[in-house]
């Protein structure tokens, strides 16, 4: 049998294999985050179309109060109308709550590998009393949060939309007689419209330290002037000197969008969402959504098509580069 030269096969370090491991797990889950997300938002588009089909026949529930004595029996069927009413919120803030869990950083494998380093450097010198602390150098990895601020951003559309729906259920109640029932409802839309303006300017920031997130941070900006929109109509039955500083407020957002269509091509699909919102926010007339069904249908259509074959480069914080396929 004829001699064979030996031949080292090549080292592999352990780190190398577990992160190329966790690249590719990463990249499935990218994937599998892309279409849970938009399979919860075909079903949210859906679902907004059905209660706008169903919100008549539910408002036309109400009954006016003709007498003192029909007050009370009249103001718990009023109520409950619109406790019914909103429960129908409840199996898709449900839905977009799961996704949001399963999307989130903490999920991810390099960040979970990234956390269990720490741990075990900690046991380490948790053990080692009687010598010199044991410290190796870890990678600082960069969370993939691109999915979760979608997330973010689809409930902040659902409380929108429920807020907006309070509104229309609770100007009725109030016109049915119940003006005195209705005051507090009108109080907390303003308090959960404002509460999550502020919750979203976090998210804005988000977006601004991930350069690719241009377009979501002018889907927040709108939201949030959307909900500067409904707190001033909350305020048209309740104080009127305090509208002009939520109209303010919302157009500051818009100015905000603006420079964002200017600065970035890519945003430029929202220009007609931005003039719409303006011209809410003057007018204070029926609330809409300011990103129409037809043009979500093509934002939608972008991602899907886009999805898989971009192929974005990022640094971690070591400064090491790093691949991620996904969508701008």
């Amino acid at each position: 049998m004829p001699n064979v030269p030996y031949v080292e096969a090549p080292s592999l370090k352990y780190k190398d294999i577990t992160g190329s491991l966790n690249d590719n797990l990463l990249k499935n889950i990218i994937h599998q985050s892309q279409v849970q997300y938009m399979a919860i938002a075909v079903s949210f588009n859906q679902y907004k179309l059905e209660l706008d089909t169903s919100r008549e026949e539910s408002l036309g529930k109400f009954q006016t109060v003709r007498n003192a004595r029909q007050s009370r029996p009249l103001s718990a069927k009023n109520s409950a109308i619109i406790v019914d009413r909103m429960k129908l919120f409840e199996p898709i803030k449900r839905e977009i709550g799961a996704y949001l869990h399963g999307v989130d950083e903490s999920m991810q494998p390099h960040m979970k590998v990234y956390q269990m380093s720490i741990a075990a450097q900690s046991r380490v010198q948790q053990k080692a009393d009687d010598v010199s602390p044991v410290a190796w150098p870890l990678d600082v990895p960069k969370p993939q949060v691109k999915h979760r601020l979608l997330g973010n951003i689809l409930d902040a559309r659902l409380q929108v939309s429920k807020n907006a729906e309070m509104i229309q259920f609770v100007d009725r109640l109030s016109a049915s007689g119940f003006p005195g029932n209705a005051a507090p409802l009108y109080s907390n839309v303003i308090k959960e419209c404002t509460g999550l303006q502020t919750k979203l300017s976090k998210r804005k920031a988000e977006c601004d330290q991930h350069h690719y997130s241009s377009s979501l941070a002018v889907e927040i900006l709108l939201v949030q002037a959307e909900l500067m929109a409904i707190a001033a109509r909350a305020l048209k039955s309740k104080d009127k000197s305090k509208i002009q500083h939520f109209r303010q407020v919302g157009m500051e957002m818009l100015d905000t969008c603006e420079t964002y269509l200017q600065e970035f091509p890519s945003c430029g699909k929202y220009m007609p969402a931005v003039t719409r919102a303006k011209e809410m926010l003057r007018a204070l007339g029926p609330f809409y959504e300011s990103v129409s069904q037809e043009e979500r249908s093509t934002i939608y259509q972008a991602m899907q098509a886009e999805f898989g074959s971009a192929v974005r480069w990022y640094y971690c914080g070591n400064g090491h580069p790093v691949s991620i396929h996904g969508f701008d």
